[in-house]
């Protein structure tokens, strides 16, 4: 199975949310969708909250081009796991 799932909607008023789920298999390792969201609301305005391994993000703009930078931080924070 995967590890993460990104799910992200938007609507004509350019809102969007992004839900997250992570396998406890990698929480356990130390890794955190909460961080990851809390990072792109710094950058993209917003909010950001939940749990290592359940997230949400609500801010505006377009829903794949956040939705590819929460993935590339995923990506990356996994790869700096033990």
């Amino acid at each position: 199975g995967a590890d993460i799932a990104l799910v992200a909607s938007g609507n004509k008023k350019g809102e969007m949310r992004l839900s997250t789920r992570a396998s406890n298999r990698i929480v356990s390792k130390g890794f955190n969708l909460t961080n990851i969201l809390e990072e792109i609301a710094e950058i993209n305005g917003g909010s950001a909250g939940g749990h290592p391994g359940a997230a949400g993000y609500n801010g505006k703009g377009d829903p794949e081009a956040i939705s590819e930078i929460a993935r590339q931080k995923c990506v990356d924070s996994i790869r700096q796991l033990p």
